[in-house]
């Protein structure tokens, strides 16, 4: 398999890395030439039974539905527990002191998201998106993209992908692998698993490019 962004090849039958332009896988011994390479995202051992398909655009939608509802709530939580504490030992607050606490609380609110998603990104999804049976994955690698690849992930997405209207991430409608802008930066993809788990990722239909 070839991975025409990422520069990086799969042996179609067992997973395992081939080097330069190798003809023949050096694990299993097959032949696989540039017109097998045709970018089907395989990744695990022989016999994996678990197929991975990109995740459609209202599934990830679906997944940062579930985040913003979560920000939201956390933010008229800590909005209130603010005010509370001001009040107890402050007193009544004026307009202008109203609009910094609830400044303080959106800040809070959105500095601890940041480190949800970041964590969560490292380590292969955010709770919302396992929730959902979706999993975050290096386009290169198909593991868990880590700490590093994740902020620039979660850097993007709360930022580049939300301009114009959040085009960033409308672009994982009509993009081949479906990945919106932060994917495109951190070179990661979002998977979806059909059929048990196994941990492995292997070929299927939808993952295939022509």
């Amino acid at each position: 398999m070839y991975d025409p962004i990422g520069k990086t090849r799969f042996c179609r039958y067992c997973g395992a890395n081939l080097s330069g332009e190798a003809a023949y896988c050096i694990s299993c011994g097959r032949k696989t030439g540039a017109a097998e390479a045709a970018h089907p995202l395989a990744h695990g051992g022989v016999g994996a039974t678990e197929g991975w398909r990109y995740a459609s655009f209202w599934q990830r939608f679906l997944s940062l539905a579930i985040d913003v509802a979560s920000l939201l709530a956390a933010y008229y939580c800590l909005s209130f527990l603010v005010g509370l504490a001001w009040g107890l030992t402050v007193g009544e607050a004026t307009e202008s002191q109203i609009n910094t606490l609830a400044g303080l609380a959106l800040a809070l609110a959105l500095a601890g998201y940041f480190f949800y998603a970041w964590v969560g990104t490292a380590s292969g999804g955010t709770l919302s998106q396992r929730l959902v049976g979706l999993r975050v994955v290096g386009r290169d690698t198909l593991e868990a993209p880590g700490m590093g690849r994740a902020l620039i992930r979660v850097l993007m997405s709360m930022t580049v992908s939300t301009l114009f209207y959040c085009l960033g991430y409308l672009w994982a409608t009509w993009d081949k692998e479906k990945q919106a802008w932060h994917d495109k930066a951190a070179n990661t993809i979002v998977v979806r698993a059909e059929g048990a788990r196994t941990g492995a990722l292997v070929p299927t239909h939808s993952m295939q490019t022509t």
